[in-house]
């Protein structure tokens, strides 16, 4: 239950992470919810309550479904909140969100380094940091990803 002194919201599956974050660039807080309603998956279902001045807009609907947890970042330097992580398939993706509540898919079809290689799924609980590696005063993704016999550690 996400509450305040105007609102309350009460949510169908448990409360896994609570993520604040301006998702459509009114200036106001809005609030990302992942709920995990797939006990033996780490299949997510992501929703938003949208920031008002003196309220929250309680909302159910699920907006988009991940495998693992997402990453909040400004994709577009919009300063807009936008997602990355990987959809129910297990694709990565980036989630860009609009000032009129709009969510366009990206699929990330990067490759890694020069060889090409394919990208691995990012581990599972996910891990990341934003870290400058290489001083030129701009932070860098750093993502692990992989499975338990081959971690590999990605900055992007």
């Amino acid at each position: 239950m996400l509450s305040s002194n105007n609102a309350s919201c009460t949510f169908r599956c448990p409360v896994w992470s609570v993520v604040p974050g301006d998702f459509n660039g009114d200036a106001l807080m809005d609030a990302l919810v992942s709920l995990r309603c797939e006990a033996n998956k780490p299949i997510y279902d992501q929703i938003i309550i949208w920031g008002y001045l003196s309220n929250f807009n309680c909302t159910n609907g699920t907006l988009l479904k991940t495998y693992g947890q997402v990453l909040a970042l400004d994709y577009n330097d919009d300063f807009i909140t936008d997602l990355y992580g990987e959809d129910k398939e297990g694709r990565r993706s980036f989630w860009i969100f609009s000032k009129d509540k709009q969510i366009e898919k990206i699929r990330d079809e990067g490759k890694c380094g020069k060889e090409g290689l394919a990208l691995k799924g990012f581990r599972v609980p996910h891990s990341n940091a934003f870290l400058d590696f290489n001083n030129d005063c701009i932070e860098d993704l750093f993502v692990v990803s992989g499975d338990d016999d081959n971690q590999l550690f990605e900055v992007s």
